[in-house]
């Protein structure tokens, strides 16, 4: 049994924090949010939606039902128990069907109705930024936790060093679009509490955050992280034995309520997205998509990062010339260099029919490749192949087209 007490606000310097007390068969830890203290108005001590949110991915693996002491919003219970967890347990049936143990009550909204989203400075958010602020309602707030830039094996000093480059980059995006950005803490990802990983289980995460801060929003924009048919691929092969972004589509239905809605935005393909953000130069001087930073090193990791290299040949889908528009965020001259290493990444994703590379490969054409880009590219495939194979299978993380 999972036991959530009553949350509580409490005031540490300039910073006010919600946080709960949590028993898991009998080991007590607790889970807590943090804001600055101008929004601690906005903090729902009032309701355990948050925690319920945060630790419904412990519960379904773990095989655990959930009991708190102060109420859960009454549609919000039922919709994701009805809609939410009846369903993923239909197509997993190892999952536990989670109970939510706890008194239910029809809350009086007073949310402030704001419209918001994430900030993480990524393909995604930028392209839900950039399509929420065409729209006729603008952005009210950016929201970014330190969940984001969490890579569960970093070093506390690597991890800390993240978060201080991911605020000043989210800090100077958000100044430039003139929307006010909120800076989130939790313990969220380092709790203890080992199924709660922000790597493992973003979607969750994000609920929390924006669930504890629900007399803050109206409506929340989810940035999706792939096409529409990724959810119906995912849902039939199992949903969760993915990454739980792939259903977002389900959670997001699930945990909205008569108050909250919240709405997954940016369904379309990265290559599609990468050509609005193109044309859009807010994303030329504040994209950030790198998994590899070195700390002191502002710059992404063109050459030594798959997922910035993957964004490298997302741009160049859309003509050689687009990447210059990018100078602040990639080493463009390294990538003019050394373009078989591009063409090999390509090729060898291809092969491996990585989603990334299939979305890109039908703009190959458009990407400036020599033929002795392909050449030497396919060559450097091959003997990392070989390399691979008298490994045993093993490989490293790191650049796979790299030469060496």
């Amino acid at each position: 049994m999972i036991t959530i007490k009553k949350p509580t606000v409490v005031i540490i310097d300039d910073k006010a924090r919600l946080i709960a007390n949590i028993n898991i068969n009998g080991v007590q830890t607790s889970l807590w949010f943090e804001v600055d203290g101008k929004y601690q108005k906005y903090l729902c001590v009032e309701r355990s939606d948050a925690f319920v949110a945060a630790l419904l991915f412990v519960a379904l693996k773990t095989r655990q039902d959930i009991k708190f002491e102060i109420p859960m919003t009454k549609d919000l219970k039922d919709s994701v128990t009805n809609d939410f967890i009846d369903v993923i347990c239909q197509h997993q049936p190892q999952l536990h069907r989670v109970k939510l143990i706890g008194p239910v009550e029809d809350f009086e909204e007073r949310s402030e109705k704001a419209i918001g989203t994430g900030c993480s400075c990524g393909v995604d958010c930028m392209y839900t930024v950039m399509r929420r602020m065409e729209q006729e309602t603008r952005l009210k707030y950016l929201l970014l936790t330190d969940m984001h830039g969490a890579v569960q094996d970093d070093s506390e000093e690597k991890l800390k060093w993240r978060r201080e480059y991911l605020h000043k980059k989210a800090n100077g995006f958000a100044e430039e679009l003139n929307i006010p950005l909120i800076i989130c803490k939790t313990n969220f990802d380092s709790s203890g509490i080992s199924e709660l990983h922000f790597e493992g289980c973003t979607t969750y995460g994000n609920l929390f955050s924006v669930l504890a801060l629900q007399n803050l929003f109206g409506r929340y924009y989810i940035a999706s992280g792939g096409p529409v048919d990724d959810f119906a691929k995912y849902l039939d092969g199992g949903i969760y034995g993915t990454d739980c972004s792939n259903y977002d589509l389900l959670t997001c239905q699930a945990f909205s309520t008569r108050g909250l809605k919240f709405i997954v935005d940016g369904l379309e393909d990265r290559t599609i997205k990468m050509r609005a953000l193109c044309n859009w130069p807010p994303a030329w001087r504040h994209l950030d998509v790198c998994h590899v930073h070195s700390i002191g090193n502002w710059r992404n990791g063109t050459n030594d990062c798959p997922k910035c290299m993957y964004t490298i040949l997302a741009i160049l889908a859309h003509g050689e010339g687009e990447l210059e528009k990018f100078r602040e965020v990639f080493d463009v001259d390294y990538v003019k260099r050394h373009k078989y290493q591009y063409a090999a990444e390509l090729i060898r994703k291809r092969i491996i029919r990585a989603e990334t590379a299939m979305e890109s490969w039908p703009y190959r054409k458009n990407m400036g490749f020599s033929a002795y880009d392909w050449t030497r590219g396919g060559w450097i495939v091959v003997k990392k192949i070989v390399k691979k194979i008298l490994r045993g299978g093993r490989t490293q993380f790191g650049n796979f087209s790299a030469e060496g």
